[in-house]
């Protein structure tokens, strides 16, 4: 595409060492953690454009909430119909399925979650609030309200800890109301043989003569990192932490020191929520467990 549009071409290189500082430094400088590993990979770009002295970037995002991009939650949603789109949404989003979760939180933990009851309802009334029923067109209206504000506070982050400003053009707010005023069918086509006649079918019409046919007709791709192998590294942080014990059963610590590329589905919001308790809490909640601890077996001996 650079080739074909006459534009300067260049790759940022992120490695195992790179992945694991910018993820961890990420952690501690915004006191969150991270939802995706690509966070980690925006940053790195950001930092290579403010190396080369650019401090403003324009980005892709809101192309696949505004135009329907994303086929394969789209197509989930259609063919099931049976399931609450709240709910739908939540399972399909989650890094950890909620029935499990009880099985890999610490007791104390769990017992405070309860059955998820909270963030099921959460999930619900955003999507009720797409006004769009369970359909295929109310899945879009919730990617719209609820994933794309998430994903540009993500690209606004990672860029801002590189002082470099992301503008997105395409999720201006005059181009999301033309979105809006589309029909879903006219966006997305569950029907299509190719990618080019099934999703974003306005934008691809409105480029076919901008960008070459097998820019138009190829798959969708997404930001795709090798992050499964990369869990080592980070992981070794938990295997000092005195709060990786009180958020999660030793086992599932265990598991996943033993073997992260395996378990890396489990591995990535395992660590991430260990870096974030350590940055707030870090030494004094070991310290307030441990005096809780202690004051229990005293009890216990006065009885």
């Amino acid at each position: 595409v650079a080739a074909h549009l006459g534009t300067t071409h260049a790759t940022a290189l992120l490695d195992e060492p790179a992945f694991s500082e910018l993820w961890i430094d990420s952690v501690r400088a915004t006191g969150l953690p991270l939802a995706t590993p690509n966070e980690v990979a925006i940053r790195l770009i950001a930092r290579t454009l403010r190396c080369d002295g650019q401090i403003v970037a324009l980005t892709g995002e809101g192309a696949d909430e505004l135009f329907a991009g994303y086929e394969g939650p789209l197509l989930s949603a259609i063919s099931r119909a049976d399931a609450s789109g709240g709910r739908f949404e939540l399972v399909a989003n989650a890094w950890i399925p909620l029935e499990i979760k009880p099985l890999l939180l610490a007791p104390d933990i769990a017992g405070a979650l309860g059955d998820d009851g909270e963030l099921v309802s959460m999930y619900e009334a955003a999507f009720a609030e797409s006004d769009a029923g369970d359909g295929p067109a109310g899945h879009l209206r919730f990617q719209r309200n609820v994933n794309l504000p998430m994903l540009l506070h993500r690209l606004d982050s990672a860029t801002m800890l590189e002082s470099v400003e992301s503008r997105t053009p395409l999720a201006d707010e005059r181009v999301a109301s033309i979105a809006a005023a589309i029909p879903f069918e006219e966006l997305f086509n569950p029907g299509g043989a190719t990618p080019a006649t099934r999703s974003k079918l306005p934008l691809r019409r409105a480029f076919r003569d901008v960008v070459p046919r097998e820019v138009l007709e190829r798959p969708k791709a997404s930001f795709p990192l090798p992050f499964e192998r990369w869990m080592g590294s980070a992981a070794r942080l938990v295997s000092g932490s005195s709060v990786a014990p009180m958020l999660f059963q030793p086992a599932v610590v265990q598991a996943m020191l033993e073997d992260p590329r395996k378990h890396w589905h489990l591995a990535w919001p395992v660590i991430n929520l260990v870096l974030w308790a350590e940055r707030w809490w870090g030494d004094g909640l070991a310290q307030a467990s441990a005096a809780s601890t202690r004051g229990t077996a005293e009890s216990s001996r006065r009885v």
